[in-house]
């Protein structure tokens, strides 16, 4: 089975018909929420199935780059996860490595919105969020 074909996918672009900011925060309190029943047998079924999915082991892709081992080159850029919600969850959902941020040192609200816009014939995104987080204190303290 593959959950990320058959659920999360759909689920994802149904998403995409709405505003890409409130799409983009959905996402991350689904991803908040998983992360705090990550206890959960249930939770624990889907993340090994999300593993199983999404997680590519190869050890050609392997890199040691400053003393870390990091599973494949695949990253997830800063400005996703500005404040760490979902830290402890991206390397379920197969990434070598999250950026995380951009944190400034104290919580600022960003630009106004709207701020973030899809460009549909171009298969872009123009994100003028404003470094929008919560603070370097809140995300040291997740």
């Amino acid at each position: 089975m593959d959950i990320y074909k058959n659920t999360i996918r759909p689920i994802l672009f149904s998403l995409f018909k709405t505003d890409p900011e409130e799409a983009h925060e959905r996402i991350l309190a689904l991803l908040d929420q998983l992360d705090r029943s990550s206890d959960r047998p249930l939770t624990q079924w889907l993340y090994s199935q999300l593993h199983q999915s999404l997680c590519l082991r190869d050890s050609r892709l392997e890199q040691t780059l400053w003393g870390i081992k990091f599973p494949n080159p695949l990253g997830l850029a800063a400005g996703f996860d500005k404040d760490g919600v979902a830290a402890r969850l991206w390397g379920i959902l197969g990434f070598g490595f999250a950026e995380l941020g951009t944190v400034t040192f104290h919580s600022q609200p960003g630009n106004p919105p709207p701020r973030l816009f899809r460009l549909i014939e171009d298969c872009a995104v123009l994100n003028r969020m404003g470094f929008n987080n919560h603070g370097a204190e809140a995300l040291v303290s997740r």
